[in-house]
């Protein structure tokens, strides 16, 4: 694994570490809805960037795409939750903090297999 991905597994891992707290506590009427979603959605980029890195040159744009993609998704799932309230400001700004670190390798993996 390169360094790029080394990073990117360990921002998007952290970030995961950081948010489990935070969806914890969201209304039990989200349990299976919006908190299940975020969730899921952060762990398909983990796994997808585990097959990325165990893809073929060739096919390693589908897999970063996706991420993207997965990576766009969460960002306007935790904006609804914070709009919703169901996240502090504190933790929003936080979580932003860590997000744009990661848009910032996803996006540098994107010219690379570009």
């Amino acid at each position: 694994m390169d360094k790029v991905k080394f990073l990117l597994y360990n921002e998007i891992y952290n970030l995961y570490i950081f948010l489990y707290p935070t969806l914890a506590r969201f209304p039990k009427s989200e349990k299976f809805t919006l908190r299940k979603s975020i969730d899921e959605t952060v762990l398909d980029m983990l796994i997808t960037l585990e097959r990325y890195t165990k893809t073929k040159y060739k096919d390693k744009s589908s897999q970063i795409r996706k991420i993207s993609y997965l990576f766009d998704k969460f960002k306007v799932l935790l904006k609804i939750s914070k709009d919703l309230n169901f996240i502090s400001i504190n933790n929003y700004a936080v979580i932003v903090e860590k997000y744009e670190i990661i848009g910032k390798l996803i996006g540098g993996l994107l010219k690379k297999v570009d």
